[in-house]
Formats: structure tokens, C-alpha cells, sequence
């Protein structure tokens, strides 16, 4: 017997020193609540390494509950459907134990404190604090102003609103896909890096975001500078789809919870560590960047009116999400004008339709770009979004519904069901007439 431990034993080391001398790996801080441990034949406490799914995993049990959670040591992201189900979104228990659960994803994101301040009948006490460096240890910080009772509302304002993404399923989702991204390492060096395979230029800039720091500022918005701006005071709009009493599909505004609001800016956060080459070139104002998000969706992108101004991929992929080329369910409704029917060099070559097509292999879908802005209003009972501007009503007038709008619904509804399990429908137009 004590034959085989050290044989199973060596064969986890051999896992894990691979991953760290040769490539990306993760893992869990130090005194992780709930981390599995054994103890090595020499005596020394290691995590104990689980296989899941073709991965080798570091496991946590959440203290008080049956929720397992599952991280790959190789720093990878898994599928949809293995996100669901590593991150706590699909557990069901009574209220006491699920709070257990979000408590566990607001203590990894901001200490105790953060618990503390999350619960709407709970005290600020600095008594409580585990160590003077409380709010500049930890993922989320914040930038304090001088008067120090509004810093405490500002303070107890954001982690209320965390609060409502981690109860979440799709929220749970997102941190987790965070956290991945934030503990992941380069092997040799022991610095942040992408997850293997992706070749990536701004790695500086990247690993300045691992940490985040909290603002207040007029509007909600994340910064590649490390910084994301909230309001709690401004109410927040956006366009969702509907029809007007001659049953005319138009673009009405909507108020945005700020739960809704402060998810759209974490998925940015986590879009920038995915891969900020992408992100970046996301945002530029260059024709000729190939911008895979908004080629699904618009092809020669026309009619991008309601992304203001110059084409946003980035916006496109965090509320609509992008599509998996690769998958039949998508693929008939992404426009035709996405690929390169010709390799242009440096392309990965995609069947489509069943025609061969090509597309930038940094442009490739990569595990948990279908996360979007719609996938968590659909968990929250909102209704679907439309564009990113919201100061005016566009009335749309076409013979049929365009497939992009049909591409986004569908996109959205089969992510939530593969991070839930669950199916249900979704609208895509509010159909009540509109005044």
C-alpha cells in the first residue's frame, strides 16, 4: 500500500513539475479555506492534485458546505460547461450554505472585510481586520477619498453589489475565470502570464491588472491602468429590444442595475487578462485590424450605429459574446463576410458551412469568450441588450430578423444552460407596446 501512495504520489509531483518548469501553472494561495492538502511520504504538506476532465486539479471543498470547486494546475480555462460546474454555479443547498459559497468567492477577492461589508446588516469595525494592509493586499483595493464616512459607503455600496454577482451562477462563472487568470504563472519565472499557447506582447501591462483598484468616478468603466470606476448614485441606461404599437421593432431605453453594471466592467477586467493584445487591438480605430467579434455579427459592418462612433469589438464581445466558429449551432447565423476565404498568412484554417474558410489564428475563439453581459442579465430576469449607447431610440426596420440579433439570443441562452444545466427560453424583443 505504501508502494502505491508513493507511486501515485510521484506520478502528481512529475504533473506538477512539468507545469512549472515548462509552462503556465495555477495555484491556490497559501491557507486557501477549504484546500484539500495531503501529506507527501517525506512528511510535507502538499495540495492534494485531483484528476478531472483530462486535467490534473487543485481542490477545494467550501468549509460548512458540499461544494467542490476544481482549479487545473496548467492554468487553463476550462469549457463552458466544466466552468459551471468547477465554480460553484451549479450548487444547490439551503441559503445558509449557499451564502457560504459567495461568502468564499468575496473573502478570495477582498479578505474578510469585504464579507463584512457585503452584508447589509453588518458594521464597519476595524477591530476585524486581519493585518494593517488589509486593503492593499488583496485583488480589489480601493482608491479612498479624503472624507473617510464616504469611503465606507462607497466601500460597503460595492461589495453589497459583488455580493448580488457572486450569489450568482454566471457571476460565480466570471470570478472564477478571474481567478484563473489572476493566480496564473509562468513556470520559470513565477510571474503572470497568458494561458500556454497564446503569444502575447503587452505581458507588463497585463500583469498590472492582476490586482484591481476601485474608484469612484462619474460612470461605470474598467481601465487597462488597473483601475474600475463606479457610481452608485448615477442610474445607469441601456438599449434592449422592443416594438412600438404598430409593432415596428425599435431600441428602448432601460434601466441598468448596478449589479448588471459592475459585471459588464469585471468582464472587460477578465477580457484584458485573457489577452490584451486582442483587447487592445479591440478598441482600435484601424480598418484594417481583424476584429473577430464584430465580423460575426456585422461582416462588412454596416449598421453599427449603436456601438457609437468607431466599431467597438470589444463592447460587442462583452454584451452580445463571441460565437465559437467551430460550432454548428452558430454557424449558419454568423455572417458570411467573418473569414478570409483565402489564407492571408499566419490564419487557421476553419470549415464553415462546409467550405473552407481562415481566420487570424489570435482571433480564434478561446474558453469563455461566449461569456457576456446577456448571459448574466439572463440569469438576473433582465432583458436582452442592444448596443452600447443609450442616448437614442433606433427605429428597425427590416423584412426579417437580422441573424446577428438572432446569433447574440441564441449565444446567451445556450451559455447560460451550459453553466447551469438548465434550458430555458429567452426573449429577444420585449413584446408590451411601447408608448
Amino acid at each position: 500500500m505504501e508502494i502505491l501512495k508513493i507511486i501515485s504520489f510521484i506520478g502528481i509531483l512529475f504533473c506538477t513539475l512539468k507545469s512549472h518548469l515548462w509552462g503556465a501553472r495555477f495555484c491556490l494561495p497559501a491557507g486557501t479555506p477549504g484546500k484539500v492538502e495531503i501529506v507527501d511520504p517525506f512528511g510535507r504538506i502538499q495540495a492534494d492534485t485531483i484528476y478531472q476532465n483530462g486535467k490534473f486539479c487543485e481542490h477545494v471543498i467550501i468549509p460548512g458546505t458540499t461544494c467542490h470547486l476544481y482549479f487545473p494546475i496548467d492554468g487553463s480555462q476550462p469549457d463552458t460547461i466544466h466552468a459551471g460546474k468547477w465554480s460553484g454555479a451549479r450548487y444547490k443547498a439551503t441559503d445558509m450554505n449557499n451564502d457560504l459559497v459567495t461568502d468564499w468567492w468575496l473573502r478570495v477577492f477582498g479578505g474578510e472585510q469585504a464579507i463584512m461589508d457585503s452584508r447589509k446588516w453588518g458594521t464597519y469595525d476595524p477591530s476585524t481586520r486581519s493585518d494593517s494592509n488589509e486593503f492593499t493586499t488583496h485583488i480589489i483595493r480601493f482608491v479612498d477619498r479624503f472624507d473617510k464616512i464616504c469611503n465606507l459607503i462607497f466601500r460597503k455600496n460595492f461589495w453589497q453589489t459583488f455580493r448580488i454577482i457572486a450569489e450568482d451562477p454566471i457571476g460565480r462563472v466570471l470570478l472564477y475565470r478571474l481567478f484563473i487568470e489572476i493566480r496564473r504563472v509562468d513556470g520559470p519565472t513565477m510571474q503572470g502570464c497568458c494561458e500556454d499557447g497564446l503569444n502575447v506582447f503587452s505581458l507588463l501591462e497585463r500583469n498590472c491588472c492582476r490586482n484591481i483598484e476601485i474608484i469612484e468616478k462619474r460612470d461605470f468603466a474598467f481601465s487597462d491602468e488597473g483601475l474600475i470606476h463606479a457610481n452608485f448614485e448615477k442610474t445607469l441606461k441601456a438599449n434592449v429590444l422592443s416594438k412600438d404599437r404598430s409593432g415596428k421593432i425599435i431600441t428602448k431605453e432601460e434601466v441598468i442595475p448596478y449589479d448588471v453594471g459592475l459585471f459588464h466592467e469585471m468582464l472587460h477586467w477578465f477580457h484584458f487578462l485573457r489577452n490584451p493584445d486582442r483587447f487592445i487591438n479591440g478598441g482600435t480605430d484601424d480598418p484594417n485590424a481583424f476584429k473577430y467579434a464584430l465580423r460575426c455579427y456585422y461582416g462588412n459592418q454596416n449598421e453599427l450605429a449603436a456601438w457609437g462612433g468607431n466599431p467597438d469589438n470589444e463592447e460587442i464581445s462583452n454584451i452580445w459574446g463571441v460565437p465559437d466558429c467551430n460550432d454548428v449551432r452558430y454557424q449558419n447565423l454568423i455572417d458570411p463576410n467573418a473569414f478570409f476565404t483565402e489564407d492571408p498568412g499566419q490564419a487557421t484554417k476553419v470549415i464553415v458551412r462546409g467550405e473552407v474558410q481562415y481566420i487570424p489564428k489570435d482571433d480564434m475563439f478561446l474558453a469563455g469568450d461566449d461569456l457576456s453581459e446577456n448571459v448574466y442579465r439572463m440569469s438576473r430576469n433582465c432583458h436582452m441588450r442592444f448596443g452600447h449607447y443609450s442616448h437614442r431610440i433606433i427605429e428597425i426596420s427590416f423584412p426579417q430578423m437580422p441573424n446577428r440579433f438572432l446569433l447574440a439570443n441564441t449565444l446567451a441562452i445556450n451559455c447560460y444552460h451550459e453553466i447551469t444545466g438548465i434550458c430555458i427560453d429567452w426573449n429577444l424583443i420585449q413584446e408590451q407596446a411601447v408608448e
